[in-house]
């Protein structure tokens, strides 16, 4: 798996991943609200993996609690599949009319910002639209 990478998490929210898979963090609050629980990875090749597990590498300190701090993940994914570049896009699609914090954090309206989806092909046009989204 080499990034980047658009990560779905399903009804909730994409982006794009630059770091590898090994790499992955998160906040002990995201993490216990399941960021990446179900979540599917896409790269620019066609190639698709879905999250399994996902388990912290190692116990949070006391100061990872009190701060906040990103905290390392260990993802297990399923195996690699080819990517339905329509399936990814009824899964943005879903993000977009979800109306939930990550579509008031977009810079622009979600209508806009699908019109712009709607004319990808790859999931290397895919990625390419979600950095530019960020």
């Amino acid at each position: 798996m080499t990034p980047p990478f658009l990560v779905i998490r399903p009804g909730k929210a994409f982006w794009v991943e630059t770091r590898p898979p090994q790499a992955a963090t998160a906040t002990l609050r995201a993490f216990a609200d399941g960021c990446y629980s179900g979540t599917s990875w896409y790269d620019s090749t066609g190639g698709v993996w879905t999250v399994a597990e996902a388990h912290l590498k190692e116990r949070p300190s006391l100061l990872d609690r009190a701060l906040q701090r990103p905290v390392t993940v260990e993802l297990c994914f399923g195996p690699r599949a080819e990517a339905d570049v329509s399936e990814a896009l009824t899964r943005i699609g879903e993000v977009l009319r979800s109306d939930n914090e990550f579509c008031d954090a977009l810079k622009a309206p979600a209508t806009h910002v699908w019109a712009q989806f709607e004319r990808a092909r790859t999931t290397a046009d895919l990625i390419a639209l979600t950095s530019r989204l960020e």
